[in-house]
């Protein structure tokens, strides 16, 4: 198997045909297909609220998409011609026949690879295999191609995902649809291939997207036609197509431990509410501050802490409410995503750019922490390291 990816490797040689074909693939991967046409639009970015249900934000992900709207896969195979269409349907028939060799050939590979990393290599495209063979089914039927329906393509750099799925496909108790995606991208030669290393956390994002765009289409209906404060390139989309995150915001330099802040500015308050409450007032007191199954988790949490300590004789709750009372922490920027705002700040002597999160409740309107502890995709994705550096390049930098 590793002696086969290494052929296919070294196979490649520059002839004056193959320098036009490379020519006319490089010009395909800005060509949309013959029947779709790409279109650049701004979708909102969700956050799951305490693993509760997943909130539309204000934090917009600009891109190019093909939408091929909801199109039966046997349509789709005949009418859409566009390079990465076409390697999509020989990747689904080289599944549909378990051909390891040709499954191989169409996956992602740098120009250049160790031994370990294509023995790694090959694991992740035997999984990524198993996964999508169920999907697709084998030559035996064809039924389960019969039901597929291709929805969009979205393009995220030179990467695109083009996403399917069927009306049977459901994810949890509460038989939420769901939708799969596959991840296209040029390699070493230029040509469109299958991206089958482990996802990314920019993945989960665009995953979850997808699944609302399904479970929820009429938070879509609206064609966003705003200005923003903000729109800087997403992080890790090289190439291709221009992808943006758009928000709104404003930068602070506060101290929130000793300085006065604009009663006004309803969440920089909230903000530093939850330090004097630590001082004034007692534990539980905090928890006013929080909502949702956040709140349920404060009270819960200090209970065991409190049963902890008296076991153990060491008190974690009293370091941890000191050091709430005492540290200064610096108010650097907040993220406009109503209902979402990302509160960004530095704890005194530390660089490193913290968050949290305060959410506004759409029944009362009022101001609520949230997500102190869940660590949902969002969270994961906001504090990876590329949109970390990102963000404090922006915010740090004025």
């Amino acid at each position: 198997m590793l002696n086969k990816i290494k052929n296919r490797q070294d196979s490649f040689v520059v002839t004056k045909t193959n320098f036009i074909l490379l020519c006319l693939a490089v010009f395909s991967l800005c060509s949309p297909a013959f029947g779709a046409k790409i279109e650049t639009k701004s979708y909102p970015l969700f956050l799951h609220l305490d693993s509760e249900y997943y909130l539309p934000t204000s934090l917009y992900l600009k891109c190019d998409v093909i939408d091929y709207n909801d199109i039966p896969y046997r349509d789709f195979v005949s009418k859409e011609k566009g390079k990465r269409e076409t390697t999509f349907k020989q990747i689904v028939s080289a599944l549909r026949k378990n051909d390891t060799d040709e499954i191989l050939y169409l996956s992602h590979k740098k120009k250049s690879m160790t031994d370990e990393e294509i023995e790694k290599h090959v694991k992740n495209t035997e999984r990524k295999t198993s996964v999508f063979r169920k999907v697709f089914g084998d030559e035996t039927t064809s039924k389960k191609l019969d039901k597929l329906k291709i929805f969009h393509q979205i393009y995220v750099g030179d990467a695109s995902f083009i996403t399917f799925g069927s009306e049977e496909m459901k994810s949890g108790d509460a038989g939420r649809p769901y939708r799969l995606m596959m991840k296209l991208k040029p390699d070493s030669s230029k040509n469109i291939s299958w991206d089958v290393e482990e996802p990314t956390k920019t993945r989960f994002i665009i995953q979850t997207l997808v699944n609302e765009m399904a479970c929820s289409p009429e938070k879509f209906a609206k064609d966003i036609n705003k200005k923003f404060d903000f729109e800087i390139p997403l992080p890790g989309a090289q190439g291709g197509h221009e992808t943006l995150l758009q928000f709104n915001g404003k930068r602070y330099n506060v101290n929130v431990c000793k300085d006065t802040v604009d009663p006004d500015d309803e969440v920089a308050s909230l903000f530093q509410r939850q330090f004097f409450v630590i001082k004034n007032n007692s534990r539980e007191a905090l928890a006013e501050l929080y909502g949702g199954r956040t709140r349920e988790g404060y009270l819960e949490w200090i209970k065991k802490a409190h049963e902890e300590s008296l076991k153990s004789g060491a008190n974690y709750l009293d370091g941890h409410f000191k050091e709430m009372a005492t540290v200064d922490r610096a108010l650097r920027f907040i993220l406009d995503a109503d209902p979402l705002y990302i509160v960004f700040y530095q704890k005194e002597g530390n660089e490193k750019l913290l968050n949290q999160f305060i959410v506004r409740d759409p029944q009362n309107g009022q101001l609520k922490f949230r997500n102190l502890y869940v660590l949902d995709f969002f969270k994961q994705w906001l504090d990876s390291p590329n949109i970390q550096n990102a963000l404090s390049g922006l915010i740090l930098n004025d």
